[in-house]
């Protein structure tokens, strides 16, 4: 599923919310949205609401947790994963009133169906609101139980082989495979050339920073910076990478001119359950004009995305440095 159909399912979430959620919400609502649809159009027509989202969307910076005061209603965009929806729901939980009222909502296909049991025993009287456009809207209420409400509550450590060292590592709850080393990841670490002494690196869509750290462990005098659009990733990242810069930035929102020797990647292709290439072609459209002189691109993604046509059209002298029956690694020269 590409960008517009991704854009088509949050505006039937839209459109549902319009029909569904009663619209005398108090002024002290929280709203979690983590594609932003449905938190504009919340912080529209409820202007005193607070809007929370882990995600850089555009210019408005995500957070990793919402502001710690109480507020008497919630309404959540179910979030990417189970894991990202028990952190926002702990999260909301502990800010939310004994008694005080949670509006989740969802699409069919998404799960939002088998959802309510996931809400227990943060929330009781759980019951489907109504159906609208394959979109659900549940309501629940908040109980005395107690939520992780901390984000030192969340840690995930795991134990990585990584440049043949075992490294200790450390995620948060939805961040791009929870801490572990992901094929696509190992076979570009594989290929990855020499690295020049003094080089300014960019790991663009870094998550938890895995392709930071084995840059800096093969040259310390390497400049590194990391990129990432989620707060919990870099948060993650800045745990486990020493001396690297952190930039939270949707795609090269927050780069301007700034020019790098070497930019490398693994970007995400998706958006929640949508697959959505525009990370992608953002990325080989933007390192164009952000590489120096002699400047390389290396990514690493799906051979069924048609990764020889997009860098070409980038890069005349772009080819292919390594595959296997899934993934191919692209440089751009």
């Amino acid at each position: 599923m590409k960008k517009h159909q991704t854009g088509r399912r949050e505006q039937r979430l839209v459109d549902t919310l319009k029909a569904l959620l009663p619209m005398e919400l108090s002024p002290a609502t929280l709203v979690y949205d983590e594609g932003g649809y449905v938190g504009r159009w919340l912080g529209h027509v409820h202007p005193s609401s607070t809007v929370w989202n882990r995600w850089n969307i555009a210019d408005s910076a995500g957070k990793t947790e919402p502001p710690n005061t109480p507020v008497q209603m919630a309404v959540i965009r179910l979030p990417h994963s189970k894991d990202a929806l028990s952190y926002a729901l702990n999260m909301i939980a502990g800010r939310l009133v004994p008694g005080g009222k949670l509006w989740i909502c969802g699409s069919n296909d998404e799960g939002i169906k088998s959802t309510a049991k996931r809400l227990e025993p943060l929330f009781e009287k759980i019951e489907t609101v109504g159906v609208k456009n394959h979109c659900r809207l549940l309501i629940g209420r908040r109980t005395d139980a107690s939520a992780r409400c901390r984000i030192d509550d969340w840690w995930i450590h795991r134990t990585l082989v990584l440049e043949q060292e075992s490294v200790d590592w450390y995620a948060l709850p939805g961040v791009f495979a929870q801490g572990r080393l992901d094929p696509a990841t190992a076979l570009l670490l594989n290929h990855l050339p020499p690295l020049k002494p003094n080089s300014r690196i960019l790991d663009f869509a870094c998550g938890t920073g895995i392709i930071s750290w084995a840059c800096q462990r093969r040259d310390n005098t390497l400049s590194i910076s990391a990129s990432d659009a989620d707060s919990l990733a870099l948060k993650a990242a800045q745990r486990n990478v020493g001396h690297v810069r952190l930039i939270q930035s949707d795609g090269w929102r927050a780069f301007g001119n700034e020019q790098f020797d070497m930019i490398i990647s693994n970007p995400p292709i998706h958006s929640g359950k949508s697959e959505d290439h525009s990370v992608l072609d953002q990325l080989i459209d933007g390192a164009r004009k952000r590489l120096s002189s002699g400047g390389q691109l290396i990514l690493v993604g799906q051979g069924r995305l048609g990764l020889e046509a997009r860098m070409k059209a980038g890069f005349a002298g772009a080819r292919c440095m390594a595959k296997n029956t899934r993934f191919q690694v692209w440089s751009s020269r």
